[in-house]
Order: C-alpha cells, then sequence, then structure tokens
C-alpha cells in the first residue's frame, strides 16, 4: 500500500523510504527524548537525490526540516510528517517517521560533512538475511519490529549490513 509519505519520495529524506515493505512497528520505539536535532548544522532547506543506476540524480524540489521538539517537521509544502534522529553510533542514525494514524517506519541515516544519505530497512532483505528472526516478524512483503525486542540490538546490526542507499539530501541556501 501506498501512503502520502511514498508519494513524497522524490522529495523527501527519510519519507521515500516510509512504504509498506520497510521496516514499521506497532509503536514508536523512540521517545521524544532520545531524538536528537542531527539537522541543525545543515540548515533547513534540502534538495533532495536519487540513486540510480548508480548515479545521484537530482530531483525538482525541495524539502524544509523545521525543528519542533527534539524531532523535525519534514514538508515539501504539500504535507508534512514528524522525523525524529536518534544515534546508534558515530554516524549512523534511526529515521522514525511517523504519519499521522500510520505505523511507524524506519530508515538507517548516515551523517557526512556535506550531506544525509538514507537507506532503506527493506523487509525484502531482512527476511533474505535470514539474521533477525528474532527481532523482526514477517508477514507477506511486510514486516514489524517484535514487541520486547532490544532496538539498540536491532538498529546495531542493521547499521552493520546497512541496505544499499537510495536517496540522499544536501542543504540548499534559501535566497
Amino acid at each position: 500500500m501506498i501512503t502520502k509519505l511514498a508519494r513524497l519520495v522524490p522529495a523527501v529524506i527519510v519519507l521515500c523510504l516510509l512504504s509498506a515493505c520497510n521496516l514499521q512497528s506497532k509503536a514508536p520505539l523512540f521517545a521524544e527524548t532520545e531524538g536528537r536535532l542531527l539537522l541543525s548544522s545543515y540548515g533547513s532547506t534540502f534538495a533532495s537525490f536519487s540513486l540510480v543506476d548508480g548515479v545521484w540524480k537530482p530531483e525538482n524540489e525541495t524539502m524544509t526540516f523545521n525543528p519542533s521538539g527534539m524531532h523535525y517537521i519534514a514538508s515539501d509544502g504539500k504535507a508534512n510528517i514528524s522525523v525524529l534522529f536518534a544515534p546508534i553510533d558515530d554516524h549512523w542514525w534511526a529515521a522514525q517517521a511517523l504519519e499521522d494514524g500510520k505505523s511507524p517506519n524506519y530508515s538507517l541515516v548516515e551523517a557526512n560533512a556535506a550531506d544525509i544519505v538514507v537507506h532503506p530497512i527493506s523487509c525484502k532483505s531482512l527476511k533474505e538475511s535470514g539474521k533477525l528472526d528474532d527481532f523482526v516478524v514477517f508477514n507477506g512483503d511486510d514486516c514489524e519490529v517484535k514487541e520486547g525486542t532490544d532496538r539498540d540490538v536491532l538498529f546495531k546490526m542493521l547499521a552493520a549490513s546497512p541496505d544499499d542507499a537510495s536517496l540522499k539530501i544536501v542543504p540548499v541556501e534559501v535566497p
């Protein structure tokens, strides 16, 4: 099922990863107090790039990330989504995205000096790995974090072997 988030794919860092075929949970795994304002040193407006045949291709839209508490409200001017970044290690982050009425969705984010690179957490790759059956429940093409899972252990395992990047955002100056 494609949500409003999935339609924002070209314009959004984390949002592109938020289709039903990516890792979800029944309730948020990270509390507001665990969020960090990862993007504060980059600014609030970003150009997005999709990885196509090994080449980063620019998208036409920009995205804004405005802080609200310890998370961001991401917007393309048409829709808003709440995105919380929680640290995993020195340069890996978990991105937890919440859309009203939907389950939380997750991706891995690499914070680099010049950009932010997004790695989806694909249910297909999780299932094929065979390593995460103790942490994840699979239901057809969908997957969900099992209740009681040690999310810190899970995300460290995911960061040790991430899916290929699919999107990056680069800060842009607003005139």
